[in-house]
């Protein structure tokens, strides 16, 4: 048992070719079209409580070939950190 939780697998190669599967199954079904309606609201940034942080991000992407996301953080008197 080493730090963290972290236990070595007992035989590595069956995990690899778990892993290898499971990413292959979740890549195949990656690129799901869904129709939706556009819907537009306005929203509003509001503080978090006295002491804490707030982190926003959003992200997009086009089609299954680009992504892309940022964000960021701010404390609770409005100001960015």
């Amino acid at each position: 048992m080493l730090a963290f939780g972290f236990e070595k697998p007992r035989q590595l190669w069956c995990h690899i070719t778990n892993a290898m599967k499971q990413y292959m199954q979740a890549s195949s079904s990656a690129c799901v079209k869904t129709v939706s309606e556009r819907q537009e609201c306005m929203i509003g940034w509001k503080p978090p409580l006295m002491g804490w942080v707030k982190i926003n991000f959003d992200g997009a992407s086009q089609g299954c070939e680009q992504a892309g996301c940022g964000g960021l953080v701010r404390g609770d008197t409005g100001e960015w950190l």
